[in-house]
């Protein structure tokens, strides 16, 4: 994983291969997002599309253009008749729930 820089926390390091196990953790979970839906279950039930694209570019460690990414997910949500405040706070935006792909 080449952005990933193992760095302790405080004084404590983790112990014996804990740092490697959550590092395969990390590099399973990227790969997974690429061709499938696992991102969805570290989401809130109800979630705004700047929240979830945020998630999405921390697993993968990269920018994703806007467009790109909606068009990607589009079949993959519902929109919800409400508003809420993203995680960062800004501004209210749609809510949406994911819907396994059902259109």
């Amino acid at each position: 994983m080449k952005n990933y820089v193992p760095e302790a926390v405080g004084e404590e390091k983790l112990a014996f291969d804990h740092a490697q196990i959550i590092l395969e953790g990390l590099m399973r979970l990227r790969n997974k997002a690429e061709y499938s839906d696992v991102v969805f279950n570290l989401m809130a039930k109800e979630f705004t599309l700047p929240d979830l694209q945020r998630v999405y570019e921390i697993i993968l460690g990269k920018k994703l253009y806007k467009a790109n990414f909606r068009d990607k997910i589009v079949d993959k949500v519902m929109l919800l008749d409400k508003k809420g405040i993203s995680i960062t706070g800004r501004k209210s935006s749609a809510l949406y729930r994911y819907n396994g792909g059902l259109v």
